[in-house]
């Protein structure tokens, strides 16, 4: 499934309100979920949720307990949830998306720089077709802390941070810094490619759809 990166529901961009439902895991979205996450008042969310629910992207929750309506993504919603803004790209080209991808993992894992290890890549979507072409490369991944030690990893994290903003980087929250060490990998994985979207293996979406392990880190 692709997403035109100009289409929008309801005056809002197809391709936030797709980023807005991923950030959620696929579960616990109401109105006023979206309403913060996409910075629109409480009615527009209101009519959003109505419109995604009429497209069958979502559909009522049985969650309640805090007087909030809560919705489930459908299997259609997943689709929208897995679907791309980039330009379809031909198979000959997502193979080697995919070797350059493993290159960059053996490089990340030995390097002692990066605070995690890739523990796990796997490949789903349309790359598992028999398309000719394919929207985008959906890549499954899991990481690992090098250190087991809690204390040595906080200090290691906050050596990091300091590095980063001494460098000019600025960071927005407390949260972000935590989250700085694993982000970098991320970035490292992905290298500079639009085409490659990746998804912890922690993604609700992956219990739903077939996956092909690519590599797993092998126990020492």
């Amino acid at each position: 499934m692709r997403i035109d990166p100009r289409s929008e529901i309801d005056g809002i961009r197809a391709l936030r309100i797709r980023d807005c439902i991923r950030r959620a895991r696929g579960s616990w979205i109401s109105a006023e979920y979206l309403a913060r996450c996409l910075k629109v008042s409480d009615s527009s969310a209101a009519r959003l949720i109505d419109s995604l629910v009429s497209r069958g992207v979502l559909r009522e929750s049985q969650l309640s307990g805090d007087g909030y309506q809560y919705y489930d993504v459908t299997e259609h919603g997943s689709r929208f949830m897995l679907a791309s803004g980039a330009k379809p790209i031909k198979c000959e080209t997502a193979d080697r998306l995919v070797r350059e991808l493993l290159e960059r993992v053996k490089r990340i894992n030995k390097d002692q720089s990066y605070l995690h290890t890739v523990d796990y890549v796997g490949v789903f979507g349309s790359y598992l077709s028999d398309s000719a072409t394919i929207n985008d490369l959906d890549i499954a991944y899991s990481l690992k802390r090098r250190d087991g030690d809690s204390e040595l990893f906080m200090k290691r994290i906050a050596e990091k941070v300091r590095k980063e903003k001494k460098a000019g980087r600025r960071f927005s929250s407390y949260l972000d810094e935590l989250y700085w060490p694993e982000l970098e990998v991320l970035r490292a994985l992905k290298g500079r490619s639009a085409a490659i979207s990746l998804h912890s293996t922690d993604d609700e979406i992956l219990q739903r759809t077939p996956v092909r392990e690519l590599y797993r880190l092998a126990e020492h």
